[in-house]
């Protein structure tokens, strides 16, 4: 594996060794084939799931400006999220 894919996959998994120490009751699933907005998320996009929902909750990603400035961002579907409490 390329030294690059390595560091990548190891930061992954520190973020699921925190996320399971923070939070219980949580289940990660990983899809390295999701694709979402080509062109506008960058390395890594992720969506958000809830065991009381069939649809997503949120959404977000790695993404880059138009000044190549590097962020990550996520969206929160409120109406699904009031939905289910």
């Amino acid at each position: 594996m390329p030294k690059a894919a390595v560091s990548l996959r190891d930061r992954l998994n520190d973020v699921v060794t925190i996320l399971k120490n923070t939070i219980s009751d949580v289940a990660i699933s990983i899809s390295p084939m999701e694709v979402m907005l080509p062109n506008y998320h960058k390395t890594i996009g992720f969506s958000i799931f809830s065991k009381n929902s069939k649809d997503e909750i949120g959404r977000g990603g790695r993404y880059i400006t138009g000044e190549d400035t590097c962020g990550v961002g996520a969206t929160l579907y409120v109406n699904e999220l009031f939905r289910i409490i």
